[in-house]
């Protein structure tokens, strides 16, 4: 829920003409978005197994992200993702769908969504859409904690524009 709040907060960004409303606007989301990372680290600290059930966890970001984009993002699924990814890999997963599919409803005004798990020996989140790409001018935060979250984990984040329009974000980190 608190997800689907902050979602739906990004989305009045788009209408709020009054710099300092999309200033608050914004440090709301960044609080939830905070508030949820917390919230999921201690979730995962409280359990006792080494692994979780990251699947659920993904289904839950893409179904409150749909409703934010109007649409149902495509899902492709590949691996042991349900019950093959250790806690603190899927942590960190979940946070960077999370944000990449934040980034689709704030900035892409896309159409179409495409999201691939694939579990292997790496696991690779990736997030395609056919919206209006990356501007020079964007803020590096959200982008850069996905790369510090790969790099963390001895994997990568590649964030890259599609032709003829959209942006693909992959974060890729090895499950061995």
């Amino acid at each position: 829920r608190l997800f689907a709040i902050g979602l739906r907060l990004q989305g009045t960004l788009k209408a709020a003409r009054e710099p300092l409303v999309r200033e608050r606007l914004n440090d709301a989301v960044d609080d939830i978005d905070k508030t949820i990372h917390d919230i999921r680290r201690s979730i995962f600290e409280l359990s006792s197994g080494a692994t979780t059930d990251a699947l659920t966890e993904f289904t839950g970001v893409i179904d409150r992200a749909a409703t934010s984009l109007g649409f149902r993002p495509d899902v492709w699924l590949s691996g042991p993702i349900r019950r093959g990814i250790p806690a603190d890999v899927a942590d960190d997963a979940i946070a960077v769908l999370a944000e990449a599919l934040s980034n689709t409803v704030r900035h892409a005004e896309a159409t179409s969504v495409v999201v691939t798990i694939t579990a292997g020996s790496d696991l690779t989140v990736s997030v395609q859409d056919n919206g209006c790409g990356v501007p020079a001018t964007v803020s590096e935060s959200g982008l850069a904690n996905m790369r510090r979250r790969a790099v963390d984990r001895g994997g990568q984040c590649a964030i890259g524009s599609v032709e003829p329009t959209g942006t693909v974000v992959t974060w890729s980190v090895p499950l061995s």
